[in-house]
């Protein structure tokens, strides 16, 4: 597991929203994959102070820095075996974890574990359950292009519909597209259920793309509510049991629930219309020299707009760039 410099950032904007305190917990040890001047600069960027002296001149960061200069307290991590030094060995494969990390901790950070658990409804329920009331879930986790890195690649309606159905306050999902070059920054593209349907199949280009999620613990959030997966649920809302309809994404004005309240599968027409995009696309990436030129011009555009707060006004020519631009991290 590991927090690059476009995670750094993430988590700095979650903090620039709602200052981080308490108690963490990492699934695994972090290995550090940017420089302790590049993490200064994050923290410049997202206008959150260090809780502490960030020494710029350091080759090595350790993950227990970072995050208590982002304001934790204590940082601990859970983890298989102990081949890392994990705090707590704990197999999220089982029923239950040990009792005594039951409602510990004020967040919960998942960069990578989930999709190598392969029982999955155990993880989610055993890592969620971690969390006081009031603590924040954030899981980084991979989607699309990620072929035998883990048992999973995650679609966000899984983190939506997981959230919805056990009541939790959805804060952020972002879908995030990056690359394996540790200092191209990443796009981030704001998600809401129901919109993504024209992507569905073939909609997205080569580049790897993970899932950002945040979510907060109420008082009456559940964990072990199965949820249908919103798009195919045939109740009046178009998730069962929870309030996504009506705003359950912090910030989510009510009028979404005229686009995501579709309750039947989509007509023929429409599916043919998707796939019909999808191949011409797939066909585009092929003309003689298009991947380079793209590549190439992001590359520009990286360098120009990386450390300007103008970097979020920029959104691509692409067919998913069609979505809500968030930035670039």
């Amino acid at each position: 597991m590991g927090i690059a410099r476009g995670a750094v950032a993430l988590l700095l904007e979650e903090a620039h929203r709602c200052p981080f305190h308490g108690r963490l917990a990492t699934l695994g040890r972090q290995t550090i994959y940017t420089s302790a001047a590049e993490i200064a600069r994050q923290f410049s960027k997202f206008q959150v102070k260090p809780n502490g002296v960030i020494d710029q001149r350091a080759r090595a960061v350790e993950d227990g820095d970072v995050f208590g200069w982002m304001g934790f307290e204590r940082v601990e991590s859970l983890d298989y075996s102990d081949f890392e030094g994990a705090t707590h060995v704990v197999d999220l494969n089982k029923d239950s974890i040990p009792q005594d990390l039951v409602g510990a901790f004020d967040a919960v950070l998942d960069s990578g574990t989930l999709e190598h658990v392969f029982h999955l409804p155990n993880a989610l329920k055993n890592t969620l359950s971690l969390l006081k009331v009031g603590g924040r879930m954030i899981f980084l986790s991979p989607s699309s292009n990620h072929l035998d890195h883990g048992f999973y690649m995650f679609s966000p309606t899984l983190f939506a519909d997981y959230f919805a159905a056990n009541g939790f306050r959805i804060e952020t999902i972002y879908v995030v597209r990056y690359s394996g070059d540790m200092e191209e920054l990443w796009d981030a593209y704001a998600y809401q259920p129901g919109q993504w349907r024209d992507m569905h199949i073939g909609g997205l280009d080569d580049r790897p793309y993970a899932i950002w999620a945040v979510a907060t613990r109420l008082e009456h959030s559940t964990l072990d509510v199965i949820p249908q997966q919103g798009y195919y649920d045939n109740s009046s809302a178009a998730y069962a049991g929870s309030r996504l309809a009506t705003g359950a994404i912090a910030g989510t004005s009510p009028v979404v629930t005229s686009v995501i309240s579709r309750a039947a599968p989509p007509p023929a027409s429409e599916i043919l219309a998707v796939t019909t995009k999808s191949l011409v696309k797939q066909y585009a990436r092929q003309v003689p020299g298009a991947r380079r030129v793209w590549h190439l011009t992001q590359t520009v555009l990286n360098k120009m707009l990386g450390s300007s707060p103008k970097a979020k006004t920029f959104t691509p020519s692409h067919s998913i760039f069609r979505k809500k631009f968030v930035g670039k991290f």
